[in-house]
């Protein structure tokens, strides 16, 4: 559960079925809810889920037999590495925000939202974790958290850059990163890791290879939804000229 206030607005988020509290909200959004919501905008949001009360080497089991090897070589071999898990602190919003955007833009993607991500970084909505060589970050992600649930939130890495085999370490050092978190946020009494989305549809290329990774990890298909919650005026107003905008642009193209 995060509030934060852009220019104009008041917002608040709510992470699987948390309950809201009292306040005022120009607008609310409900990540990964098990149920659309009665008066917000909806979108089916597909996801993965591993069940976390289950023995760590069930877990492990439950990986294909590349992603379980990679994770064996990892630690067998990339001893170099180092894995880390920390709360959010003022200093690390800064170097994960940098890291993000230029991650981001090696793929065309959004920056990062400034304000929403600080917001998180000085809530206790999230963990962080990351893998290292040296002082060099290879891999680092971003998990919210509403007990008994942990969802990926941000994932970043270094694999566009570099020669072949540094392509290669950085994707055993996630794959090994994924593992130590599942086995962090089991120690730390969470129930159900979420992996932050999967793609139902065919024709998104990179979408589906993203597919094919999580997939590796052995979760089960779900189906949560996404809602938005336009409450003051000032949000529908700005959300009706947004949806005007947008269908303007599609009758140009």
């Amino acid at each position: 559960m995060v509030e934060y206030r852009t220019r104009t607005k008041r917002y608040l988020e709510l992470w699987f079925d948390e309950i809201e509290p009292d306040g005022r909200f120009d607008v609310v959004v409900r990540h990964r809810a098990p149920q659309p919501s009665p008066i917000g905008e909806n979108e089916e949001f597909h996801s993965l889920h591993i069940d976390l009360t289950r023995e760590p080497d069930d877990i492990f089991k439950g990986f294909a037999r590349n992603t379980r090897a990679q994770i064996r070589k990892c630690t067998e071999s990339d001893n170099g590495l180092r894995y880390e898990f920390d709360r959010p602190t003022p200093e690390l919003a800064v170097e994960f925000e940098a890291y993000y955007n230029e991650f981001a833009r090696s793929k065309g993607l959004a920056p990062v939202p400034h304000t929403r991500l600080r917001a998180y970084f000085e809530s206790d909505s999230v963990l962080l974790a990351r893998a290292l060589e040296g002082t060099r970050t290879l891999v680092w992600h971003v998990n919210a958290t509403a007990q008994p649930y942990v969802t990926l939130m941000y994932s970043a890495s270094q694999f566009r850059s570099g020669d072949e085999e540094f392509k290669k370490l950085v994707g055993r050092a996630n794959r090994r990163l994924h593992w130590e978190e599942l086995l962090h946020f089991k120690r730390a009494g969470f129930r159900t890791f979420d992996f932050g989305g999967w793609y139902a549809g065919s024709t998104d290329t990179a979408r589906l290879a993203i597919n094919r990774f999580k997939e590796e990890f052995g979760g089960a298909k779900v189906l949560e939804f996404s809602s938005t919650e336009n409450r003051s005026l000032l949000a529908k107003t700005a959300a009706a000229v947004h949806r005007l905008r947008a269908g303007a642009a599609r009758s140009l193209r």
